[in-house]
């Protein structure tokens, strides 16, 4: 290598430095080497010759990986400072070295390594803050080479400088080809813009930057990594990167599963056949707000959801204003609440529901989740069973009715008929079964007339013929119609109003009919020695007209049916008191095509008051206003003793 006269000399005064001096270049592969020049300071060092370092390689001397590292940094940093290793001589002693590594290249010398080498002694000061420092080191780089977390230092270019162990295991990669990689080489496909997007906020910020992207294993697929990085200053001087990253990819999976399962939760919540809501209740115990719903609840309830968030449940099924509490107390008792109820659309439209409540306690708080079911069609098949049921009731009942009537006639004319040559008994029996024979006439005339006004009640036929009437001139001649008839039967019939006059416009003789067949079953469920009450009192825009006696009363369960059509409350065929159960509901149906209502009040053995309210309208009339009394009490006897007819007695 070196071609001079004074080479002895020369390779002498090297021999005798005080320092090491190692000239060399590499060979093949890093790191053999060739090495020209290895003086006897460093053999003594060492403890190898020349040809022992030529034969090994150059990291055979140092006494652990760490120090081959800092081999590898002199190199990176060579003709810029001098780096410490700590190296092992032939006794296995260690040694500290400082050394400097500079490259020479001349015409006369190809490209070589010149090594400038001395050891610091142990028991200095110097020397042994140097091996503290060295001891430090060497666990910092245990604890970051045996880390979970993925430890990385990179170039300013972004070139891998430091990797730590833990990337070979999460990436299958092999470390020493992972040292030889950039950034680029792991991006996985499509990630291109995140990785592009974390270096520049890495170039850009001095801070710490975050981000979590895909990168490429060694077979083909993805790990998440969650990487926090920061640049490296040294005197205002970037340096490179340090990233710390996690593998997240079980925790990415678990998060992806969960906004799945999400979405499957939110596609059966929503597409679900009822009604679903959920609220909290607020410290008086009352619901709050709605804070989860599904679309169909918003669907059938004609909302959306964004108002369906600022309402309550009660605000959509008002039923429940007046039993929320009794259906909280249920539901915390016995875990849950089942009941019917009418939820109310936006339109307006009623629905009928069936709500299922249970407590939930999420996160120390407590719900309630209500799922509503509209049960429109089971309440129509209730209605079309139970008219149904009514409607064979009826005919039985019917049949009864047609039957008794009947029967009673068929049997008085074939006595007649017995008899009809003994002209000294015709006179006595037609005297008496005639009388019979027409009361049951009635019967059947009034039984037809029902069903035929119920018919056209049902197909909207029935009109009013409205006429201005003085009212009160209408409820009196009719009560005195049947007084002397009532007083027959031994009750007593009273007629009170708080006015003189009052005109309205009705029907005069539906209202007949009404307080006729008011009356008559005031009589039908009173016995001898009660009494009978008809008053009228005018509030101004008012008319309240009240039938009520003193006899056996309606039990309170049976209140609330004795205006369904076919309806009664004795349904036995062996009744003490005939009626087909028409009657009630067609003075309901009447009353209100006048617009009024009509309601009942009844205790058990005390009696019963029926109670209508009419409101007080005019029409604009040519004629004067009907001379009622003279009316009924020309046209009334037959309408009496119709209306009258379901009652036995004795009276021709």
């Amino acid at each position: 290598m070196i071609e001079n006269s004074s080479e002895n000399e020369l390779f002498t005064v090297i021999n005798n430095m005080p320092g090491g001096l190692c000239v060399f270049n590499f060979i093949d592969q890093y790191p053999y080497i060739e090495v020209t020049v290895w003086n006897k300071y460093m053999e003594k060092i060492t403890g190898f010759s020349r040809e022992e370092i030529n034969r090994t390689g150059i990291f055979h001397v140092c006494s652990i990986k760490q120090e081959q590292d800092c081999i590898n940094k002199a190199f990176t940093e060579m003709n810029k400072k001098e780096t410490l290793i700590q190296i092992k001589d032939i006794a296995d002693m260690n040694r500290l070295l400082k050394l400097k590594i500079s490259s020479i290249n001349t015409d006369k010398i190809k490209e070589s390594y010149i090594v400038l080498a001395s050891e610091i002694p142990e028991n200095t000061d110097y020397g042994n803050e140097v091996l503290r420092i060295k001891e430090s080191e060497t666990i910092l780089r245990e604890v970051v080479d045996n880390t979970a977390d993925l430890l990385a230092i990179f170039t300013p270019d972004f070139r891998i400088k430091y990797i730590s162990p833990s990337h070979a295991d999460v990436l299958g990669y092999p470390l020493e080809k992972l040292k030889s990689m950039r950034m680029g080489d792991l991006t996985y496909l499509g990630e291109e813009n995140i990785i592009a997007k974390f270096g520049n906020d890495l170039i850009k910020s001095k801070e710490t930057v975050k981000c979590q992207f895909k990168i490429l294993c060694a077979d083909h697929s993805f790990k998440y990594l969650e990487t926090i990085g920061k640049p490296l200053y040294n005197n205002g001087l970037l340096e490179g990167y340090i990233l710390s990253s996690r593998d997240v990819t079980a925790r990415v999976k678990t998060e992806e599963d969960l906004v799945k399962s999400k979405k499957r939760f939110r596609t059966l919540f929503n597409n679900v056949n009822d009604a679903i809501y959920m609220y909290k209740l607020d410290e008086e115990g009352s619901p709050s707000k709605f804070v989860e719903v599904n679309d169909r609840a918003c669907n059938r309830l004609e909302y959306t959801r964004e108002e369906m968030m600022s309402m309550t449940i009660s605000d959509v099924i008002p039923d429940l204003k007046d039993i929320i509490s009794y259906i909280i107390e249920t539901v915390e008792s016995k875990g849950n609440s089942l009941y019917e109820a009418c939820a109310k659309t936006k339109s307006g439209r009623i629905i009928p529901v069936e709500i299922n409540s249970i407590s939930l306690d999420l996160n120390n708080e407590k719900f309630i989740l209500s799922i509503s079911r509209d049960i429109t069609e089971r309440k129509e098949k209730e209605r079309a069973d139970e008219f149904e049921r009514l409607r064979a009731e009826f005919f039985a009942n019917i049949s009864h009715e047609l039957r008794t009537p009947v029967n009673v006639i068929f049997s008085a004319l074939q006595l007649i008929n017995s008899r009809i040559n003994d002209t000294s008994l015709n006179a006595v029996l037609y005297k008496k079964y005639m009388p019979v024979m027409k009361q049951n006439c009635y019967r059947l005339v009034r039984l037809i007339n029902n069903l035929i006004d119920v018919t056209k009640i049902d197909a909207g036929f029935m009109k009013l013929n409205l006429s201005n009437v003085d009212i009160v001139d209408l409820f009196e001649s009719i009560t005195l119609s049947v007084t002397q008839y009532i007083e027959y039967q031994g009750m007593s019939l009273l007629f009170d109003t708080n006015v003189e006059e009052k005109i309205i416009t009705c029907d005069a003789d539906k209202l007949e009919r009404i307080v006729l067949n008011l009356i008559s079953n005031a009589v039908k469920f009173s016995k001898s020695g009660d009494s009978i009450f008809v008053n009228l009192m005018d509030t101004e825009e008012k008319v309240i007209i009240s039938v009520k006696d003193t006899g056996i009363g309606i039990a309170e369960e049976n209140q609330s049916l004795i205006f369904d059509r076919f309806a009664q409350v004795d349904k036995s065929f062996a009744r003490n008191r005939e009626g087909s159960g028409i009657g009630l509901s067609l003075v309901k149906s009447m009353v209100e095509m006048h617009n009024g209502t009509i309601e009942v009040k009844s205790q058990l053995n005390k009696g019963s008051e029926f109670i209508i309210t009419l409101p007080v309208n005019l029409v604009e009339e040519k004629s004067e206003i009907k001379d009622t009394r003279n009316y009924l009490i020309s046209d009334n006897v037959e309408k009496i003793k119709i209306e009258f007819s379901d009652i036995y007695s004795s009276q021709g």
